[in-house]
């Protein structure tokens, strides 16, 4: 058994319009297969609070890949007993506070440790938009995976 599950996000200005991507399939165990397309990278947030990005190549986004001669990679990666995969979307990161500084994602998700997996998202955006008093710049989605073992 294994899910697949992907995360878009569509990015507009006036002269451009393109969506980015992560795709994963996630297989009973906690192996993990990703194709990146140009979207932000997923991270680990680890039991004990160490939040961990993992390293994917960046892609291009949907769309564009015809622009460049390289093939779209799979990467393989282990998520670890314990761990939670975590997918977020720049309304997030890009969160700005009344001086205009970004939220501090990982700290943030590091304080978050010990939340149950299916209050985790709901928890995230709640810190950021605290952050942001409220206001938010761009989409905002969390998705958080724990794999069954």
């Amino acid at each position: 058994m294994h899910t697949s599950v992907t995360l878009r996000s569509p990015r507009r200005s006036r002269a451009e319009r393109f969506v980015t991507a992560t795709v994963l399939c996630v297989r009973r165990g906690g192996d993990v297969r990703a194709v990146n397309c140009g979207h932000l990278a997923p991270c680990l947030l680890h039991p004990d609070g160490r939040v961990e990005a993992v390293e994917l190549p960046a892609g291009v986004p949907l769309g564009l890949a015809a622009l460049t001669g390289e093939p779209r990679t799979v990467e393989r990666f282990a998520l670890p007993e314990g761990a939670v995969l975590v997918l977020l979307t720049d309304g997030i990161t890009e969160a700005q506070d009344a001086s205009g500084a970004f939220y501090p994602t990982e700290q943030g998700l590091a304080e978050l440790a010990g939340t149950p997996a299916a209050e985790l998202p709901g928890a995230l955006e709640g810190c950021a938009r605290r952050w942001s008093g409220g206001r938010t710049r761009d989409d905002v989605t969390v998705l958080v995976l724990r794999p069954a073992r």
